[in-house]
């Protein structure tokens, strides 16, 4: 199997955009093959999305205290916070 960094191409403007070195690689995947690496990149998605919900939630929590800038960071906070936990759920069940 060739490396992810190779499978991993944001340069195609269509999706599935993560396929496209794949695809011009040269390599052919058996469909069984192509469903198992598209679940497996489907589940890092997922976890890396709530991973950033979860990071950008606490930076505007943050932000709201130490922030001299004008801009709703307690509601940013909240609805990223909230996001998160919906997401966590789904994922948990």
């Amino acid at each position: 199997m060739h490396s992810s960094r190779r499978r991993l191409s944001l340069r195609c403007s269509t999706p599935p955009h993560y396929l496209t070195d794949l695809k011009h690689s040269g390599v052919v995947l058996a469909e069984e093959e192509r469903e198992e690496f598209l679940a497996e990149m489907l589940t890092q998605i997922r976890f890396f999305t709530l991973a950033s919900h979860l990071w950008w939630g606490l930076w505007g929590a943050v932000q709201t205290k130490h922030s001299k800038i004008q801009f709703p960071f307690k509601e940013y906070s909240d609805r990223r916070l909230e996001v998160f936990a919906l997401e966590r759920k789904r994922l948990e069940g």
